[in-house]
């Protein structure tokens, strides 16, 4: 089964104290689906559109009509502007989530941001991996030493 995971921070008097991953399980890709495209407030049809598909085939996915293939994978990826493996990896097509994968997916989506909200995201980031680091006794990097 796939999980949708999350990094849930929580915080107290302005600093974060606490952080949990929570997964939910995510019954199949037509689920996910759906949800992404209500997440972006699209319609079915303009899924369709962005995509390249016929809005038939996207509705047909999502009421368990017909099973998705790879002109609907294509199709997300292109819509929601991620990579195909990501698209692949929901649908539970690729099992494994190489660490080069994550990074080059985290760039990809930083570099579509413009400038000032890649500052936003990358202090977010650096907040809650001090945190983390913090909570497990690890040592932050040093300063301008290679990641």
């Amino acid at each position: 089964m796939l999980y949708i995971c999350q990094v849930v921070l929580q915080m107290n008097k302005r600093r974060f104290q606490d952080f949990k991953l929570e997964c939910a399980p995510m019954a199949d890709f037509a689920e996910w689906l759906s949800s992404e495209i209500r997440r972006r407030g699209w319609s079915e049809a303009e899924f369709a559109r962005r995509g390249k598909i016929t809005p038939q085939a996207v509705n047909q996915v999502i009421n368990g009509i017909n099973q998705p293939g790879a002109k609907l994978y294509a199709a997300a990826a292109r819509a929601f502007e991620i990579p195909k493996e990501e698209v692949l990896r929901r649908a539970g097509e690729l099992k494994a989530w190489p660490p080069e994968a994550f990074t080059d997916d985290l760039t990809a989506r930083l570099r579509r941001l413009p400038a000032e909200d890649q500052d936003r995201v990358l202090v977010m980031w650096r907040v809650a991996l001090e945190t983390m680091e913090q909570i497990r006794g690890l040592a932050p990097p040093e300063r301008g030493a290679p990641p």
